[in-house]
C-alpha cells in the first residue's frame, strides 16, 4: 500500500490537532454519544486513538480502524499505556472496502469525511458503512460548513497550530490552505519545523481536503440508503440552522429494506 500523508504526520499528530479550535468539543461529543448507550462502537479513522481511548475508559468496547500503519502503531502503544487494551481492538483497513457486518454503531469523527475528496468516493463510503451496519444500526459523522469569508481571509497565510519552546528541543507546526471553490477542495500544507540543539529541520506534508455542503451530504446519504435521525449545528446538539458552523449527522440503517414498486 502506498505511503499516505497521515503516515508522515503520525508522530506529530497529537501536537498538531491541539491548534484546531473544534477539537475538544468534537472529541467530547463522540465520547458522550458513545458512552451514553449500550453496546460497542467502530471508529473509522481512529488515528492515534484520542477518542477511542476515552470511549474505552467510559466502559465501551471499540474497534478502531485506519488505513495508516504508523498511526495505528502509535495508537496501539497508547492503548496499552492507558490500560484499555482489553476494550480496544485495532485493524488496518480501507474504509472503501470495509470487511464488517452486523455492527451496532459506527462513528467517523473530526471531519474525516473530507479526506474522501470525490463525490463518487463519498457515496461509496456511505454505502460501505450502511452495508456494515445491522438493521437499525447508527452511523454518526461530522463536517464543518465552510465560511467563505474566513477562507478568503486565511488563504495562503500560515496559521500556527502548535509550538513547543523547550530549551534543547523545539517544535513548530504551521498550516496553510489554498481554496478551489469550483471543485470544493482545499489544498492543505502542514509545515513542521523541529530543532534539537543547533540542528534544525523543516519538512512539509501536503494533501487535498474536501468541504461538502449539507445539501450534498443529505443527497448522498439518502442515496446510500440511510435514514436521517438528526442533524446538529454544533457539538452541543443545537438544531442545524443556516448560520451553523458545523454539521453533525446521525443516520440509521432502516430496519427493513425499502420496497420497490
Amino acid at each position: 500500500m502506498r505511503a499516505l500523508p497521515y503516515d508522515a504526520l503520525a508522530t506529530i499528530y497529537d501536537c498538531w490537532i491541539q491548534g484546531d479550535p473544534a477539537r475538544k468539543a468534537c472529541h467530547d461529543f463522540y465520547v458522550r454519544w458513545a458512552t451514553s448507550q449500550a453496546g460497542g462502537v467502530v471508529e473509522i479513522g481512529v488515528g492515534t486513538g484520542e477518542i477511542a481511548i476515552r470511549i474505552a475508559h467510559g466502559g465501551c468496547n471499540v474497534v478502531g480502524i485506519d488505513v495508516s500503519e504508523p498511526m495505528l502503531r502509535l495508537c496501539s502503544t497508547k492503548v496499552i499505556r492507558e490500560g484499555v487494551a482489553h476494550r480496544v481492538a485495532l485493524c488496518r483497513m480501507n474504509a472503501m472496502q470495509l470487511g464488517l457486518c452486523n455492527v451496532e454503531r459506527i462513528i467517523l469523527p473530526f471531519r474525516t469525511v473530507g479526506h474522501f475528496t470525490e463525490r463518487e468516493q463519498r457515496l461509496e463510503l456511505f454505502k460501505q458503512i450502511r452495508g456494515s451496519l445491522r438493521p437499525g444500526g447508527l452511523f454518526v459523522f461530522d463536517h464543518y460548513v465552510l465560511d467563505r469569508e474566513w477562507a478568503a481571509e486565511i488563504a495562503g497565510k500560515q496559521t500556527l497550530m502548535f509550538e513547543s519552546t523547550a530549551e534543547d528541543e523545539r517544535l513548530r507546526i504551521l498550516d496553510s490552505y489554498e481554496f478551489d471553490f469550483g471543485r470544493g477542495i482545499m489544498d492543505c500544507s502542514v509545515q513542521i519545523e523541529s530543532s534539537r540543539h543547533s540542528n534544525k529541520t523543516i519538512r512539509e506534508v501536503n494533501f487535498e481536503f474536501a468541504w461538502v455542503e449539507p445539501v450534498e451530504i443529505r443527497r448522498q446519504v439518502l442515496a446510500a440508503g440511510f435514514e436521517v435521525v438528526e442533524v446538529y449545528g454544533n457539538f452541543d446538539r443545537a438544531e442545524f440552522a443556516s448560520t451553523s458552523e458545523q454539521q453533525i449527522w446521525v443516520l440509521r440503517r432502516p430496519e427493513q429494506a425499502r420496497s420497490r414498486i
